[in-house]
């Protein structure tokens, strides 16, 4: 069956012509033409808001409802003492759930993974760490433990375990491929200039990855369900590679049916696949879900609520 191209998706994953199924070894190699532009572009820009540390301060997106942000130190390790954690990542204030579901893959699958990307520590008030993504070439972005609050509260990513990995590389993310700012990664900032999307993401924080997605004959990206038999074999092997390979999925971007409780427009972390049933993880904090954060799906249902399965290889 010939391979097809996917559109633009309206909200927070934005894919732009990505194939329906494949892989990507390469910085550049099959990745959408947003992508690519990133690429070249991508790394620490001329920053007018770099510290006398040395590291970045990307520039906020407001706080829910308005009100004054603070940039505070927060005085907590990167990782606890069991290394990275799932339940270390809980998504912020903002449209970034490709690069939250993403930390909870590699947490998941290959939790070993996160410290490498932190090459470099230099102690002080406030500590600056230097923090490498998975994009060939990547530079090297300084960050330091300030971050952004409002009523005392960090409002981006953030952790109920009191480590701050998460934090860190969502703001390492910002300056890296939001043009030194937080506005520069949220999906509802389109206007703004092209966010990461999805595939991106994969390949900035896992490296080279694989995908599978259906579309129709209109470039429509369409329910799961419609895989034709030798693609859906695909895709259970994927998502019982997932507790080896971090794996996410991309849902629809309308029409996701209500049973499943899978928010429309939104990435999660895919756990494993067992017995006909898909575990996955959201990376939103648990009060803002029905039925809480992690939960199982039939493969049934997976299907008719998800559009997009990526992998790392």
């Amino acid at each position: 069956m010939p391979r097809r191209e996917i559109g633009r998706v309206p909200g927070p994953l934005g894919f732009n012509s990505i194939r329906s199924t494949g892989s990507s070894r390469g910085p550049l190699s099959s990745l959408p033409p947003n992508a690519v532009l990133l690429a070249q572009l991508g790394g620490i820009v001329a920053n007018p808001n770099q510290t006398p540390w040395g590291g970045n301060e990307p520039t906020p997106i407001g706080g829910p409802g308005g009100g004054n942000l603070q940039l505070l130190d927060v005085q907590q390790p990167p990782f606890g003492h069991q290394g990275p954690q799932i339940n270390d990542v809980v998504q912020g204030a903002i449209s970034t759930c490709p690069a939250a579901a993403a930390m909870m893959a590699m947490a998941h699958a290959n939790p070993a993974a996160i410290p490498s990307m932190f090459t470099n520590f230099q102690n002080g008030s406030p500590r600056v760490y230097n923090i490498q993504f998975r994009r060939r070439n990547a530079r090297v972005v300084r960050v330091t433990t300030r971050f952004y609050h409002q009523g005392g509260r960090l409002i981006y990513a953030s952790s109920p375990n009191r480590v701050i990995w998460p934090s860190l590389l969502e703001k390492a993310y910002a300056v890296f491929a939001g043009g030194n700012s937080y506005r520069g990664l949220a999906r509802s900032q389109r206007q703004l200039g092209n966010p990461p999307d999805v595939s991106q993401v994969m390949q900035d924080f896992v490296g080279n990855f694989g995908w599978i997605a259906h579309t129709n004959s209109q470039n429509v990206t369409q329910p799961l369900s419609g895989l034709p038999s030798s693609q859906r074999r695909n895709l259970t092997r994927a998502l019982r590679q997932a507790g080896d390979r971090p794996t996410i999925a991309a849902s629809l971007g309308a029409n996701v049916p209500t049973a499943t409780n899978v928010v429309a427009n939104h990435a999660y972390a895919i756990l494993g696949y067992s017995h006909k049933r898909v575990s996955l993880r959201n990376p939103w904090n648990n009060s803002r879900i029905a039925g809480g954060a992690q939960f199982d799906l039939t493969l049934s249902q997976f299907q008719s609520a998800f559009q997009m399965v990526l992998w790392g290889l």
